[in-house]
């Protein structure tokens, strides 16, 4: 993110798995001061950051900067406006190492697609027999870096 993000940049914001953003970047949920309500931040919002201060930036509509959106848990980290595709760059390597299945079930389960015990075991026990999981521990032993198959 580089920039304002009100009213629906904002929102988008909270859909992402992970947020970086440059020094310059604001945020804002103004849509309460032209007598709308921005509805995926009055989902969203509350259960990403503190429900008080999701109140006060809806309520409010005042923006806040990168620095306060980091603090407040909105976005991951913010840097320098110019190193800003090298970060994201460095975090899509690191994301990259993770295997498919493994990162698959964790966003499913984040985003409480699965929120039962039943299926938390089922996932589990399709993790544990995929090829995927034999490679990582092999390289892990073999103390090289793993070849992902997503199977």
């Amino acid at each position: 993110m580089n920039g304002i993000a009100y009213g629906g940049g904002c929102e988008i914001t909270m859909v992402c798995d992970i947020v970086i953003a440059s020094e310059n970047a604001r945020f804002a949920q103004p849509e309460g001061k032209i007598g709308a309500w921005p509805p995926l931040a009055a989902v969203r919002l509350p259960s990403l950051i503190w429900k008080a201060r999701a109140m006060e930036m809806m309520l409010t509509g005042e923006p806040i900067d990168a620095r306060e959106a980091e603090r407040i848990g909105l976005i991951n980290k913010v840097v320098p406006p110019e190193k800003l595709k090298d970060a994201a760059t460095e975090m899509a390597k690191k994301i990259m190492r993770v295997a498919p299945l493994s990162a698959e079930l964790i966003k499913t389960t984040v985003d409480r697609k699965i929120e039962d015990m039943e299926s938390v075991i089922d996932a589990t026990a399709m993790l544990f027999s995929s090829e995927d999981l034999r490679e990582g521990a092999m390289a892990f032993l073999e103390k090289r870096e793993p070849v992902w198959k997503g199977k």
